[in-house]
């Protein structure tokens, strides 16, 4: 019998157990905590920003980090990286930047930054999720740039989808 290590053998065992999921715009990984605890194994994770890519890393040492932006990357990227091959993806999550549409903001519906909403999209199907969470600010559902998430020809494109509105407030 081969040597593994610990982490091999962790990640042996949840990808012959547990369902997968991809973190877009990661963060820390509170999503990833998220998802996690509620049963999924995180085989990668993509956070531009080095020191939160670095801190997500530390919290999820078994999920693979790409630390580079959405727009580089490409499903089967996504898919090596992770070690995954073909294995189904039940669910890829995620909050694009919400500066073009926060209600604090200057609501720019040509922000470029409102185009990662499209990335996510892209990466959704390209990796051929189940489901997928999106997590943004509330002004993305309201004005101007909620035509862009229900529009066919909009952020979200081809996905179907059902809009829920969670609002909550910090204390």
């Amino acid at each position: 019998m081969g040597k593994y290590d610990e982490k091999s053998f962790l990640s042996i065992y949840y990808l012959m157990n547990r369902p997968l999921g991809i973190d877009l715009f990661a963060g820390a990984g509170g999503m990833s905590l998220g998802f996690e605890q509620a049963g999924f194994d995180i085989v990668a994770s993509v956070e531009l920003d080095p020191i939160h890519a670095a801190v997500h890393a530390f919290n999820f040492p078994i999920c693979h980090m790409l630390p580079r932006s959405v727009i580089s990357l490409t499903g089967a990227g996504i898919r090596s990286a992770a070690g995954i091959g073909s294995k189904p993806v039940d669910v890829v999550f995620g909050g694009a930047p919400c500066q073009g549409f926060s209600m604090i903001g200057q609501r720019l519906l040509d922000d470029p930054r409102n185009q990662l909403v499209k990335e996510f999209v892209r990466l959704v199907v390209e990796l051929e999720a189940k489901y997928f969470v999106f997590e943004n600010v509330k002004g993305l559902t309201v004005g101007k740039q909620r035509q862009l998430l229900v529009d066919r020809k909009g952020l979200l494109g081809p996905l179907q989808v059902i809009v829920f509105e969670f609002i909550f407030e910090a204390q």
